[in-house]
């Protein structure tokens, strides 16, 4: 497939040269000219030298209405811009023409690259409300002053010594200074809810690293410092419920039936290849396997045999907002506490984990996360949830009825429960090998593949980083 280039400015004496170099070259050109310094017959000119005859349009640019039909009528790859006036002498002597013709025609164009998606550009899908995915934070628009890392309030890197790719990465975070080690105290609560010194979790193995402001706020920093905002279109709140590739062009839809083109496709989420999807999307087939039949690709067939048979570990989380005179003895000024239940504790109470946050108004947070099976479908068939939500509050208390440490919480507190969609993958893990489909332009990644860090935020990033790497090496 020849791509397409537009030359505005395409008749006159450097353009005209570039538009027969291009088709020489293997390229369609279509041409813009306004013959204000040029001639038509200049098309007879390169299809004598070419053997082919480009499509041209005689427009004016500041003419933004015919600028943007020929955007329309055309899907452009790239645009080289010479529709402007040249002679020094004269924009002194006329500088109001110059700015119409060399400013305002500039912009006309430019807003209708803009309008079609000219500019090579990312989109970034998300079905949550910002930025961080899994490790977002969520920001109360019903309580002022309310920020609560939810699904992670740091992450812990077991293995960056001996892999260049995270020890770089992260290097360059704390350089930035948008990271730093996480010190705030780790407890381990036994049978008897008191505290042990014994750190064993595999929360808190290896590094822990925590974002200077918050979770989302981390992500954001990532992409501005790197000066991708004008790169990047955002779509959150969009659940993608099918996928067709066509003529080496993906095609996405949502479930409110917005549609995305894209020549290349990452999947940082496993929810559109794994058959939890058919429950979760309401669909009769996994979307991958219906855009890419079997036996089409191998790496394919072995990617979603691998997740056929790789399980996952539903969890709720628990936000706790608390009241003013809430208190916690020994919090002093640390940021963030975080309690580990121990087995025989986590069956009794079926919480695995409860961190404290301290918030922007002084107030604290907490963050109650259960893996519970019981639990979780005790609250899906929950009638009436304000009165599961006073069983959270019951079965906290009594958990630290017995520590002096903890306060008791009361009925007034307010509780937003969160169910996790993308749960956290267990057992068997997808091999980095099958990362990358070259036939149908498609790459993975996340916490599902094998390698330092599985089923944590650490294989998110690796597998990201070797990702990164591939595709660099397949396009050199």
């Amino acid at each position: 497939m020849k791509h397409k280039i537009l030359v505005t400015g395409g008749l006159g004496y450097i353009g005209s040269h570039t538009v027969v170099e291009l088709i020489n070259n293997g390229f369609e050109v279509v041409i813009i000219d306004d013959l204000s310094n040029s001639y038509e017959s200049v098309i007879d000119n390169i299809e004598k030298i070419t053997g082919l005859r480009p499509k041209f349009y005689e427009i004016d640019l500041k003419n933004s209405v015919k600028t943007m039909q020929c955007f329309k009528d055309n899907k452009f790859d790239g645009i080289i811009h010479f529709a402007a006036s040249k002679s020094v002498e004269e924009s002194v002597s006329m500088p109001l023409k110059y700015y119409r013709n060399n400013v305002i025609a500039t912009n006309s164009l430019l807003k209708s690259m803009k309008k079609n998606n000219i500019t090579k550009k990312v989109g970034l899908i998300e079905i949550g409300r910002g930025l961080g995915g899994r490790s977002s934070t969520r920001i109360s628009k019903k309580y002022k002053g309310w920020k609560l890392n939810h699904g992670s309030p740091n992450f812990n890197i077991s293995n960056s010594k001996n892999n260049l790719l995270l020890k770089r990465y992260i290097d360059e975070l704390l350089e930035n200074k948008y990271i730093k080690i996480d010190d705030s105290d780790i407890f381990f609560l036994n049978e008897e809810s008191n505290l042990e010194t014994i750190k064993k979790s595999e929360f808190s193995c290896g590094v822990n690293y925590l974002s200077l402001d918050s979770m989302s706020e981390l992500s954001k920093k990532i992409i501005e410092s790197n000066n991708l905002e004008e790169e990047i279109d955002f779509f959150f709140e969009t659940l993608i419920v099918d996928m067709k590739f066509n003529d080496k062009e993906w095609l996405l839809t949502s479930k409110n039936g917005d549609k995305f083109k894209s020549k290349y496709l990452i999947c940082s989420t496993n929810l559109l290849l794994h058959k939890r999807s058919l429950k979760i999307l309401n669909v009769n087939q996994i979307p991958l396997r219906k855009a890419i039949p079997i036996n089409n690709d191998k790496k394919i067939d072995l990617l979603l045999n691998f997740l056929e048979e790789q399980t996952f570990i539903p969890r709720l989380t628990f936000l706790i907002y608390t009241n003013e005179n809430y208190s916690y003895k020994d919090y002093y000024s640390k940021k963030h506490r975080y309690f580990y239940l121990k087995n025989n504790l986590e069956k009794k109470y079926r919480f695995e984990r409860i961190i404290f946050q301290l918030q922007d108004n002084n107030k604290l947070g907490i963050v109650v996360h259960s893996k519970n099976a019981e639990l979780i479908n005790s609250y899906k068939s929950a009638k009436d949830e304000e009165v599961f939500k006073q069983k959270i509050i019951t079965n906290f208390n009594k958990l630290f009825e017995e520590n002096s440490v903890v306060h008791k919480l009361t009925f007034d507190e307010k509780i937003s429960i969160m169910k996790w969609r993308a749960s956290q993958p267990s057992g068997l893990a997808v091999p980095l090998s099958l990362q990358l489909s070259r036939k149908y332009r498609i790459g993975f990644c996340g916490d599902w593949f094998e390698g330092d860090g599985f089923g944590r935020i650490e294989g998110s990033i690796l597998s990201a980083l070797i990702l990164e790497k591939k595709i660099k090496d397949l396009f050199k």
